[in-house]
């Protein structure tokens, strides 16, 4: 029937729809039947768009919060980095007042060897100040420290300002390094800064983790509201957290390639340019998808060799698995155009 309300001329209209998913159930998905609102917009901006759910939900949130307080539109815009830095998550919990700092630039000489030397490897290292807990037992750091650890991520490190001295690994830091925690991060007497260490989305997703566990196990998460954002600026694609960390907010492919070569040396970069174009590469009749890709490189010339394995077929029929080393180059417009071309089975 909605078509009829397009055809109509109606400008916007609401479809409460009964649906059915076959699948798994999930932690923030509700298996099996479930209701689902669709709100259909025609020649709307953003903001119309935030508008109008603002006060669908805000009405909702308001007659069924049960004595709970809801935050009232406009709801706050979180841009998609902030959100990974700050909270280590692209739908973060406000309702936990701990916020997650960058304290790469703490480190590098700060006496504390293990995380100097991994920010020189270009590691970054977030900071969380947790309020009021500078004397609870060393136990309690074990086991965030274990947990990470679970996680992959190589363990935790502290600063508590208890009163009987500063502890963690405030023993290896000096008077001036413990007063630049203070006045740098905000952390007072009495309080403790927790600190993790990484790169790229995987470490953003475990610090979102540990930021959650804490607040949780410290009884820090205001159960009686309801806190409402908007997350916006995402990345046009997900990164892929384990190998490559992109920009796709960049459009220009000159000024991306700039930008990652400033970043990475000529074979990561080289990879990060790749999967920023994500697309099939071709050469003659050779057609290659980046699953195919086992290496890539920047050569001295600016050109790249893309070196593949690939399985050869024509209308069905299989011909065998052939090994290639294709050299390109990037066009003005973006694309990769073969030089020349090397294949042998």
């Amino acid at each position: 029937f909605k078509q009829l309300l397009v055809v109509s001329g109606f400008d916007k209209y609401f479809q409460i729809s009964p649906c059915f998913r076959d699948e798994d159930p999930r932690a923030d998905r509700s298996p099996g039947e479930f209701y689902q609102m669709d709100m259909e917009m025609s020649f709307v901006t953003q903001d119309d768009v935030f508008k109008v759910i603002e006060h669908t939900l805000g009405t909702i949130f308001n007659e069924f919060a049960n004595g709970k307080t809801v935050d009232q539109a406009p709801f706050i815009h979180i841009p998609f980095r902030e959100a990974m830095a700050k909270y280590g998550s692209d739908k973060p919990d406000l309702r936990n007042p701990l916020i997650l700092q960058d304290a790469t630039s703490f480190f590098g000489e700060s006496g504390f060897g293990v995380y100097d030397s991994l920010v020189k490897e270009g590691k970054t290292v977030k900071g969380m100040v947790v309020e009021g807990i500078a004397e609870k037992p060393r136990s309690f750091f074990d086991k965030l420290d274990a947990y990470a650890k679970e996680e992959g991520m190589g363990g935790i490190a502290y600063v508590a300002f208890a009163s009987a001295g500063a502890k963690g690994i405030a023993k290896l830091l000096s008077e001036t390094k413990l007063n630049e925690l203070k006045s740098t991060y905000g952390v007072k007497d009495g309080d403790a800064i927790i600190f993790m260490v990484g790169k790229g989305v995987k470490f953003d997703k475990f610090s979102g983790r540990l930021r959650n566990k804490v607040g949780e196990e410290l009884g820090l998460i205001d159960n009686n509201s309801f806190k409402m954002c908007w997350i916006v600026d995402f990345p046009f694609y997900e990164e892929n957290e384990d190998v490559y960390h992109y920009r796709k907010d960049v459009n220009n492919v000159e000024d991306y390639t700039k930008e990652i070569r400033e970043e990475y040396n000529n074979s990561e970069a080289a990879a990060h340019i790749l999967f920023y174009f994500k697309e099939f590469i071709t050469f003659d009749k050779t057609v290659i998808s980046p699953t195919d890709i086992t290496s890539v490189e920047i050569l001295e010339n600016g050109n790249y060799k893309i070196c593949a394995t690939y399985l050869e077929t024509e209308d069905g029929e299989y011909f065998g698995q052939y090994h290639c080393v294709i050299e390109y180059e990037i066009s003005s417009e973006g694309q990769f155009i073969g030089v020349s071309n090397k294949m042998f089975e």
